[in-house]
């Protein structure tokens, strides 16, 4: 359908577009959409896609903000491991996922 090829194509702005209806105070729509985001990724990119991490975790930042804490955590965790694998330990993506991970686990 034309939301999945959008995913797929340009996943940047749509996590984008998700992530502002968040700040906006719209989380379940936000999780609700992004959740769908991640399992149209998934799919089409394959589960260890870096499109699928970042994803991951702007849904876990949609969690933690609406005051799930333990329903970020696994999704940063299962982020920055695909990060190091991908990207290496030392990246700085890696080290901000490691960041929301503490982050989450302060909020618990």
């Amino acid at each position: 359908d034309e939301d999945a090829a959008l995913v797929v194509r340009r996943p940047a702005t749509v996590q984008t577009a998700l992530a502002l209806d968040g700040r906006e105070g719209r989380f379940d729509d936000a999780i609700t959409r992004l959740t769908r985001t991640l399992v149209i990724q998934e799919r089409a990119l394959g589960p260890a896609h870096l499109d699928v991490a970042y994803t991951q975790n702007v849904l876990a930042n949609a969690h933690l903000d609406s005051g799930a804490p333990d329903k970020a955590l696994p999704l940063y965790e299962r982020a920055c491991a695909m990060g190091e694998k991908t990207l290496g330990e030392n990246h700085p993506d890696v080290g901000m996922c490691r960041m929301n991970v503490a982050l989450a686990l302060i909020a618990q």
